[in-house]
């Protein structure tokens, strides 16, 4: 599913309970770095090892539909919880969405 910046989804990830969790998410098509106001992942309740971050950390909208994919680090450890999520403004449909849609109306 593909949402917006103003729509607030929570990634979700498990690593070891009462560690510092962190956030990287990259651009799945380049790898390149995404720029995040906030890295910080808290985990849900005590003891249960189920970190969350929330998608408005990003500091920006992309421009179209984008894939990224995220990894949660922990520390001490080093140990990692990863995950793919898009987003995309529905107005801005990427050039395949329109390709299938068309190919869908013509059969």
């Amino acid at each position: 599913m593909r949402y917006t910046k103003a729509e607030i989804i929570w990634l979700a990830g498990r690593l070891p309970s009462g560690t510092t969790v962190t956030m990287e998410v990259y651009d799945l098509e380049d790898g390149s770095t995404v720029a995040l106001d906030n890295d910080s992942c808290a985990e849900i309740a005590p003891g249960t090892g189920l970190y969350r971050w929330p998608s408005s950390d990003l500091t920006s909208q992309p421009a179209g539909f984008t894939q990224y994919v995220y990894t949660m680090v922990s520390s001490p450890g080093n140990e990692r919880s990863d995950g793919k999520f898009i987003l995309g403004d529905p107005d801005k449909v990427s050039d395949s969405s329109k390709i299938l849609q068309t190919w869908i109306n013509v059969t």
